[in-house]
């Protein structure tokens, strides 16, 4: 099992460990359980937090947050109307703006 990655939460972890595994994103499972997401978006909160803590806050350029959207909104896992991760629960346009974060699928 790999190490869990600076930015990186536990949904985002599990996830990733599964399209390792499995290959295919079609086999890692949607996030639909509110309570879950929620717990998930909490848990992305304080690991912000503590990075936060440790080196401030550290926002992408413009040319590395382009990057990362155009990555999500080809992504089938991408939800335009909300720009949130189906399987994290993350806003992506917070969250691809935070140099530490990652995706949940390891596209960037």
């Amino acid at each position: 099992m790999s190490m869990k990655n600076k930015g990186e939460c536990s949904t985002c972890q599990q996830n990733k460990l599964a399209l390792e595994t499995s290959k295919t994103l079609e086999s890692v499972e949607m996030n639909n359980n509110p309570i879950k997401l929620l717990f998930n978006l909490g848990s992305t909160a304080v690991d912000v937090m503590t990075e936060y803590s440790r080196r401030g806050l550290l926002v992408a350029d413009e040319k590395k947050v382009n990057m990362r959207m155009e990555l999500c909104s080809g992504c089938k896992m991408f939800e335009k109307e909300s720009t949130r991760c189906k399987l994290c629960g993350c806003f992506m346009n917070l969250k691809i703006r935070l140099v530490s974060s990652t995706c949940p699928v390891g596209k960037w």
